[in-house]
């Protein structure tokens, strides 16, 4: 996998999804004895985790995915499934033209009141078109797209249609069907995904690299060893501090 295709999970995860820690502690490679290894282990069964493996396995990569949950899921599938976006085809054929990820990164700041980080604002919005198209090609068809409220202190200009609506529509627990369908990505990229097998301790080597984790899967301990990468995507954003 080549170092462009890491960084591009790392940022498709980190730019959709804030990425938490899932474990309070951490253990010196040094003193493991691995019971398995990897080219990327994942924890977290959302849909961050699902995407940065299905990513990952269409690279070549062999791929682990632990969940601590019985089943998949996250926040993901319990979310109505929408996606903001600019420049794309369903937002040009909904009427919408001109727009620009640089208009939407602006909206963004703007409606943020000086909070967020604006790099990490144009890097999502520089990448929301190709989530569109990711979302796209494993079978999620986009209905409708449509705007959001109005706010005083936002340029109206900058306020256009850009939420994205799949088939299922916008209201709460409409993301399953799009989830269903990364389920069903993962599945035929053939993803190695342990449910019930929470991470207990990340594994850092002599340089302080995190190359592996400890986790309980059915029951008993396991340390995994990770050749080129662990990818945290244990919370939405709305659980990162």
């Amino acid at each position: 996998m080549s170092t462009s295709t890491t960084r591009r999970i790392f940022l498709l995860t980190s730019a959709s999804f804030a990425l938490l820690t899932a474990c309070n502690e951490s253990e010196s490679s040094e003193l493991v004895s691995w019971d398995e290894e990897t080219d990327v282990l994942i924890l977290g069964g959302g849909g961050a985790g699902l995407v940065a493996a299905i990513e990952a396995r269409r690279e070549g990569a062999e791929v682990i995915l632990l969940e601590k949950s019985a089943v998949l899921g996250g926040n993901t599938i319990r979310s109505g499934g929408v996606v903001q976006a600019a420049g794309t085809a369903q937002q040009q054929a909904a009427g919408v033209s001109g727009d620009t990820p640089a208009r939407h990164a602006e909206y963004w700041l703007q409606a943020g009141e000086g909070v967020p980080e604006p790099e990490l604002v144009q890097l999502m919005a520089d990448n929301a078109p190709a989530a569109i198209d990711f979302m796209t090609s494993i079978g999620v068809v986009y209905e409708t797209v449509y705007g959001v409220g109005p706010i005083p202190y936002v340029d109206p200009d900058l306020m256009v249609d850009r939420i994205h609506v799949p088939g299922a529509g916008p209201e709460v627990g409409g993301g399953v069907n799009a989830f269903n369908k990364l389920v069903e990505e993962a599945e035929a990229q053939a993803v190695d995904i342990r449910l019930s097998a929470p991470a207990r301790a990340l594994i850092e080597d002599e340089d302080g690299r995190i190359v592996g984790v400890r986790a309980e899967i059915d029951g008993a301990t396991y340390h995994i060893r990770a050749r080129r990468a662990v990818i945290l995507a244990t919370g939405g954003f709305d659980n990162n501090k």
